[in-house]
């Protein structure tokens, strides 16, 4: 089948439906993008053309998202984050793995690289291996036996609505340790997008939370990045190898885990530690359970 080519004009399409998709409102997105109605009307058109069907509904003069129209939010709004990332050389692939190397304007930073999952057996810390090990065992099943030692370390999220969702936050996770158990308790159920560690580079890897939704399997990848620890806190240098798998609740449906390590054991291309500075020692987590 012979690929669509995309109108020259196909990024400024993906933004005035982004930005009229965040404000549900026509003149705020006029004066936010500095275009006219008219302008936007087309764009959306031409884009609810090209995927064949609608994105917008208009009720009582109000604009709502589509059913359609929720679902490609989210990833238009990582087309377009992708691509000034790629602009800005925030976002590379290094042997076909991502790299991320992103500075924001107010000091905080975040590098990251994905590392081929046979890696996690030479470079991976104790816990990394466990949750291999316990995910391989329970043939991806959350509530399988196998699971049981490593399953206060995770945290779990479902998709709903092309968000993900907090589920379940392990009682000993890197979540739990760094925001403290009140945190943790009231995240369940809120939008990861929402949450206070969230940064704008998190945009860039919810790459890996889609991939193995889709694809079932892993992700593995080590991150230098600073974080508050709560409310109101200055952000402080941390790093930590995660592991993000595909799993399966009891009934049937999808799951994410995620397994995060506190470790300075990091491997990531051009990462100056002098400048991002290392986790502090009290809270590394490079043991055996």
């Amino acid at each position: 089948m012979t690929k669509r080519e995309l109108p020259a004009v196909f990024s400024q399409m993906l933004l005035s439906f982004v930005t009229l998709a965040r404000l549900l409102n026509l003149t705020k997105a006029v004066r936010e993008l500095g275009t006219t109605r008219q302008t936007i009307h087309r764009h959306i058109k031409e884009l609810e053309k090209l995927k064949g069907t609608s994105l917008f509904e208009v009720v009582d003069r109000q604009y709502q998202l589509t059913a359609a129209g929720k679902r490609a939010y989210s990833t238009a709004e990582a087309l377009l984050s992708q691509s000034a990332s790629w602009v800005d050389d925030e976002r590379t692939l290094i042997n076909g793995l991502v790299h991320v190397s992103f500075n924001a304007d107010d000091g905080t930073w975040l590098y990251a690289q994905q590392h081929p999952l046979k890696s996690a057996w030479s470079l991976g810390r104790p816990l990394i291996k466990r949750g291999l090990e316990a995910w391989t065992t329970a043939e991806s099943q959350l509530e399988h036996k196998a699971m049981r030692k490593v399953r206060p370390y995770l945290l779990v999220y479902r998709e709903y609505d092309d968000e993900w969702l907090f589920v379940e936050v392990g009682e000993k996770s890197s979540y739990t340790s760094w925001l403290g158990e009140a945190r943790a308790k009231s995240s369940i159920g809120r939008r990861l997008s929402s949450d206070p560690v969230y940064l704008d580079a998190d945009k860039i890897m919810m790459q890996a939370y889609r991939h193995v939704a889709i694809h079932g399997g892993h992700w593995y990848e080590h991150v230098s990045t600073c974080l508050p620890r709560g409310e109101g806190k200055r952000p402080q240098p941390v790093s930590y190898q995660k592991l993000v798998s595909a799993c399966t609740f009891p009934d049937g449906t999808p799951a994410v885990s995620v397994l995060i390590v506190r470790t300075n054991h990091i491997k990531i291309e051009n990462l100056d530690p002098t400048r991002t500075g290392l986790t502090l020692q009290e809270d590394l987590m490079d043991f055996e359970i």
